[in-house]
């Protein structure tokens, strides 16, 4: 959400710094280098590192939440009268681009709630993290739970100290983005690990893979 005012931003220094710097001087130097360390971080720091994950066809792993309780999908579904759940996993509420993918989830509210199909999202933050206005939209649906719920111990869906420097005083790990279509019975569907933390799944691409709890 911000890289299009980061690029006008930097764009604009590189063209002020060749319009003042007649002498090709140490600023324009300075200002190239500025511009190289920001690409860097966009196209390679932000990229995700997953470890190994569960593949299509597996069996959706149990979950730890808060107070030692286990979350599985196939109890999950059953005690809501589900065919199926999406379960995403979101960074974290300083990321703009994960408060952004709750603000898409909303437009899948009717067409789950028609399919039967639930909608889990899960954090490594306490749901108190997150702002009020990105997660009652979902509250109160069929299969939905009321916020994102916190994801805690040993897993491979959490990248420990994975936060960004400046939140690291007060949040140190995040969530892997990542979502996932888990049928009645826990099996694996579809699976789409994000690349980098600034694309994760968005509302469509979860709308197109709903045919396969159909099929």
């Amino acid at each position: 959400m911000r890289e299009p005012m980061a690029f006008f931003a930097v764009l604009t220094g590189l063209a002020l710094a060749l319009l003042a710097d007649t002498q090709r001087g140490l600023p324009i130097y300075l200002v190239l280098f500025n511009l190289f360390v920001f690409l860097i971080y966009i196209y390679h720091l932000s990229a995700v590192s997953h470890p190994q994950m569960p593949a299509v066809n597996d069996v959706f792993p149990a979950l730890s939440a808060e107070a030692g309780r286990q979350w599985q999908v196939a109890d999950f579904c059953a005690a809501h009268g589900l065919c199926g759940a999406f379960v995403i996993f979101l960074r974290g509420s300083f990321c703009a681009d994960s408060r952004r993918q709750l603000m898409q989830l909303r437009e899948l509210r009717g067409e789950l709630e028609r399919r039967k199909i639930g909608l889990v999202l899960w954090s490594a933050q306490s749901p108190s993290s997150w702002p009020i206005k990105f997660t009652q939209p979902l509250s109160g649906a069929p299969g939905m739970p009321g916020g994102v719920s916190t994801l805690t111990g040993p897993s491979p869906f959490i990248a420990c100290q994975g936060t960004p420097l400046l939140v690291y005083p007060w949040v140190a790990d995040a969530a892997r983005p990542s979502a996932w279509l888990v049928d009645a019975d826990g099996i694996i569907l579809w699976r789409e690990l994000a690349p980098n933390y600034r694309t994760p799944p968005e509302a469509d691409l979860l709308r197109a893979q709903c045919y396969r709890l159909q099929d």
